[in-house]
């Protein structure tokens, strides 16, 4: 079939050619190109271009989604996508329905996707504003994400084009959720045996994908991609000064489709395999196996996977220094790989001291690379403090309740240590601080014994601290 072009669209979605009762009694998104001329906005991708409309009677939006080209059996993947979503109720996936005469060119009826509308951020937006001033979103956001990899495998689901402006965060008053979009190349039971004609942004793609690839394992290492580039956004902020040139740039987040080819001659790669924090030199390795099997060996990107690492890089010995440090295996380097063979012979693992304090894997790297204790990161983690701002806090000598009562009354850690260092506690600060006054000039009204408001009445009739006590000490 030819399909229209993106401007006989534009220009169908304006005069509402539509059946649809829903989308008949809507007004489409515009911007205005000229004063008084107004086209529709349009959200275009691969395969199709995407226009927003507003129902007039009510609050409901939709995307229309029309074709720019398609597979040969899209009407039916479609249905059978449909029937199995309905059926699933997942959270992460829109309701949506094929709509065969669904708008009208040229006296020619093209079918199109209604699907409800979803505000929020794309992935790569929802990281920029959140990524530098807000790494505890970032660090829940990675327990979400598994979690969704988990439930689509757990449901025999896969996308099939995992990438960045595919999923939209959506907030929901304090909380948000993780919704995909596109569903083209997604692969369900009732689909197996067909063809995969979609191969997925390749940036998160692994350069081996092809037509031939298309079941459960299709979403798996582009799920590992943007799990391990959540972990560096999180947890390497000292590294992101040297990864700056490469975030947000060429339709990624970070990694690129060359990283793939050439990992040996990655910048990416060499940057990772070379920084401080092991865990992210594992997940590097771990990158670079997985690029040397084919797409349906990769494992699926879950907790259980997660914590098992020595399973899944059998071939690279820097793992076994990790594991040796963070679940003690004995004698783990010459033995754990003939154990592990030998049910009569194998060890269970002990539990170390994070595990015991309830520490996941992620989290005792992340509270290990800033060189944290676990009874130390427990104190810290107790009172709601995330690994970055507890090591602000340490950094200038703070221990965990002295910085949670500074923290309490909304100091951060280079305020609180300016008050700190001229020996203001936590309220007496807050009280001067509430009144305008900085430390070294509260520091000054104190120091002649005047307290807040007393010096705020004086400095109020822009009198100084020394002229205020002098006339004070007249009984003024």
């Amino acid at each position: 079939m030819n399909w229209p072009s993106i401007e006989k669209y534009s220009d169908a979605i304006l005069k509402l050619s539509f059946q649809d009762s829903d989308l008949k009694n809507s007004i489409p998104e515009t911007s205005e190109i000229i004063s008084g001329l107004k086209s529709p906005i349009i959200y275009s991708g691969n395969y199709a271009c995407v226009f927003k409309l507003n129902n007039k009677n009510n609050n409901h939006s939709w995307a229309v989604r029309c074709f720019l080209k398609t597979t040969p059996d899209y009407q039916e993947r479609y249905r059978e996508i449909h029937k199995y979503l309905q059926k699933t109720k997942l959270p992460y996936f829109l309701n949506f329905e094929l709509i065969e005469k669904g708008i009208n060119i040229d006296n020619k009826w093209y079918p199109i996707i209604k699907m409800e509308w979803v505000e929020g951020d794309t992935l790569d937006t929802f990281l920029k504003n959140n990524y530098l001033i807000n790494p505890q979103i970032i660090e829940n956001f990675i327990e979400k994400w598994i979690t969704m990899s988990e439930t689509l495998q757990q449901f025999k689901i896969a996308h099939g084009d995992i990438q960045h402006k595919n999923i939209i965060i959506s907030s929901q008053k304090s909380s948000y959720q993780i919704k995909l979009v596109d569903y083209d190349g997604m692969f369900i039971p009732p689909l197996k045996g067909k063809k995969n004609l979609i191969l997925g942004l390749p940036h998160y793609q692994h350069p081996k994908r092809s037509n031939d690839d298309f079941d459960l394992y299709l979403d798996n290492f582009s799920n590992w991609i943007i799990y391990t580039t959540l972990y560096i956004l999180c947890y390497a902020k000292d590294l992101l000064k040297s990864l700056n040139n490469y975030l947000f740039t060429d339709d990624s987040i970070l990694f690129k489709k060359q990283d793939f080819q050439n990992p040996k001659n990655s910048q990416i790669f060499n940057l990772l395999d070379n920084y401080n924090n092991r865990t992210i030199r594992d997940l590097s390795n771990l990158l670079k196996h997985f690029l040397n099997l084919n797409p349906k060996d990769i494992p699926p990107l879950t907790k259980n996977n997660i914590q098992n690492f020595p399973n899944l890089l059998k071939n690279y010995i820097n793992i076994i220094d990790w594991l040796q440090d963070y679940i003690n295996y004995p004698n783990y380097k010459t033995n754990y790989y003939s154990q592990k063979n030998s049910k009569s012979n194998k060890k269970a693992p002990k539990k170390n001291s994070w595990q015991k304090l309830g520490f996941t894997l992620n989290e005792a790297n992340a509270w290990k690379s800033f060189n944290f204790n676990p009874n130390e990161a427990n104190a810290w983690k107790s009172l709601n403090f995330n690994p970055n701002e507890a090591n602000a806090w340490k950094s200038l000598n703070f221990n965990p309740n002295e910085a949670n009562a500074w923290k309490s009354l909304n100091f951060n850690p280079n305020e609180a240590n300016a008050w700190k260092s001229l020996n203001f506690n936590p309220n007496e600060a807050n009280a001067w601080k509430s009144l305008n006054f900085n430390p070294n000039e509260a520091n000054a009204w104190k120091s002649l014994n005047f307290n807040p408001n007393e010096a705020n009445t004086w400095k109020s009739l822009n009198f100084n601290p020394n002229e205020a006590n002098a006339w004070k000490s007249l009984n003024f």
